[in-house]
Order: C-alpha cells, then sequence, then structure tokens
C-alpha cells in the first residue's frame, strides 16, 4: 500500500525555500499525477517549475488566463520563458508583467486564442516576429520596457484594439502600424519618437493617441484622416503648428503646450476647435 505523499509535498511547498520547492516538483514528477487537488493548486502557483517539470500539463492545457506577477520564493522572478509556455493554447489573457524578461520566446505566436498580453515593466529590447501570429490578440501592454523599435509584423494584429508602450525608448513606429485597423487606443506617452511615420494615418478606428514627452517637431498632414480620433495629448514635444488637416476633426480634443503653437490661419482652426481652457493648454 503506497504511502499518503501529501503532507510531505504541502511542507515543501510551503516551506518559501527554492530548493525544498524543486524537490516537490521533483517528487510530483514521479508520482504521475497520483497527488491530491489541495497539492495540484500549490503546484500551479510554480508556471515555470510546471513547465520544467512537466508537471501538471493538463491543466495548463486547458487555462484560459494566467495572472503570473511573482511567486513567493526568494527568487520569484523570470529572466525568460520556457519554450512550453506555447502549451497554453487555450490562454485568453495572459499576464506576466514586474519580472526581468529580456526576450521572448518565438512559442509566444502559438497562443491562438489569446486575447491579452500584460507584459509590462520587463526588460524586453526587441520582441519576436512571431508575435504578429496573435491574430485574436485585443489588447497589448508593453509599457515600461527598453523597446527601441517594433517588428514589422506588429502590423499583423488583425484584432488589435489597444497597444500601450509607455515609458519606452521607441525611436521610430514602422510603416505597419497603419495596418492595425481596428485600433482604438495608442499610447506612446514617453518615448523618444521625432516623427511619425504617414500610415498613421490610416488608422481608421484610432479614437485616442497619447504622444505625451516625445522629440516631436511636426504632425504628418495624415493626422487629418483620423475622423474618429477624439483625444490628442502632444504634451511635452516641441510642435508649433498643427497640419491645417486636422481643422475637419470635429470630435477632437487637444492637449499640447499653447506657449509653443502657432497657427497659420487661426480662426479656421478655431472654428472647428474652440479654445478653452487656453491657460492650462488644453484645447476642445
Amino acid at each position: 500500500m503506497e504511502l499518503n505523499q501529501d503532507p510531505k509535498l504541502l511542507q515543501l511547498l510551503e516551506s518559501r525555500d527554492q530548493h525544498n520547492i524543486e524537490l516537490a516538483f521533483q517528487l510530483c514528477k514521479s508520482l504521475h499525477g497520483n497527488y491530491g487537488e489541495e497539492v495540484a493548486k500549490k503546484l500551479r502557483k510554480y508556471l515555470e517549475y510546471c513547465f520544467t517539470y512537466e508537471v501538471e500539463e493538463t491543466y495548463f492545457r486547458n487555462l484560459e488566463a494566467w495572472d503570473f506577477m511573482g511567486v513567493p520564493i526568494p527568487n520569484p522572478i523570470f529572466r525568460e520563458l520556457p519554450e512550453a509556455i506555447g502549451n497554453l493554447k487555450k490562454v485568453k489573457r495572459l499576464n506576466l508583467s514586474h519580472h526581468k524578461l529580456t526576450t521572448l520566446p518565438k512559442e509566444i505566436g502559438e497562443l491562438n486564442e489569446l486575447k491579452r498580453l500584460y507584459l509590462v515593466n520587463n526588460q524586453l529590447v526587441n520582441l519576436p516576429a512571431d508575435i504578429g501570429d496573435l491574430v485574436n490578440l485585443q489588447k497589448l501592454n508593453l509599457s515600461n520596457n527598453p523597446l527601441s523599435k517594433l517588428p514589422l509584423e506588429i502590423g499583423y494584429l488583425q484584432s488589435l484594439q489597444e497597444l500601450k508602450l509607455v515609458n519606452s525608448q521607441l525611436k521610430s513606429l514602422p510603416k505597419t502600424i497603419g495596418m492595425l485597423q481596428k485600433l482604438q487606443v495608442l499610447d506612446l506617452e514617453r518615448n523618444d519618437l521625432e516623427e511619425l511615420p504617414t500610415d498613421v494615418g490610416r488608422l481608421a478606428n484610432l479614437q485616442v493617441l497619447n504622444l505625451e514627452h516625445n522629440d516631436l517637431s511636426y504632425l504628418p498632414t495624415s493626422l487629418g484622416d483620423l475622423y474618429n480620433l477624439k483625444h490628442l495629448n502632444l504634451w511635452g514635444n516641441h510642435i508649433t503648428y498643427l497640419p491645417q488637416e486636422m481643422r475637419h476633426l470635429s470630435q477632437l480634443k487637444i492637449r499640447l503646450d499653447t506657449h509653443l503653437l502657432k497657427f497659420a490661419s487661426p480662426q479656421m482652426f478655431t472654428e472647428y476647435i474652440p479654445v478653452s481652457e487656453l491657460d492650462e493648454g488644453i484645447f476642445r
């Protein structure tokens, strides 16, 4: 008669000692799933170890949401994701924020059902081209990463509605950004952008464009094609004028440094965007 290993496993998993936790996983692997549900729940908190020791694989194959923002052990932080991340075939929401990830494995592109991906506050310097395979992705947050550029394949995210890259190091945007026809929110606050590609004007459904604290000195005239744009934040740039083509954007509210602004035809422009709260630098 086999001894019940659950008490020993629980003691190891609750010890907060990394070596004990790894020992528990080694034992569980040898048990081939012959442990209780309480043990299983403890194991599932350690995603990286589950992948490494091939434990709880059935659970993860059917998982629809995973928020992995650290685990209670001395060294709780991912430095790289295991290739087995691609096994989360049904996951719809994946939160891997606040780690030290420098790269993503190409297997990230195998998460065909993924709709929301959060990678805030990591150390990502680039993204794999395979990220463009996430055709069902609706929200992508890459804020607080030292990204200097985006792959061309970012434009393949045909379902993307919200893209956030706050406090990164972007110096330019790929022309393929204009392929994101469902994009509604583009947040690029605190980057190093000196210009925008004209293709930004192809974002037909864009409602919010945040460009606060970049190095922009001018805007492309194609912004005048963004008829659904409602909020444009240009504060902290070097903008001295706005393209006349933007005068048709009747829903638009603009925030910018008014002491820098010069209008070639101010009366024409303010017919469509009445100057209001001028002392706060807000045009509505």
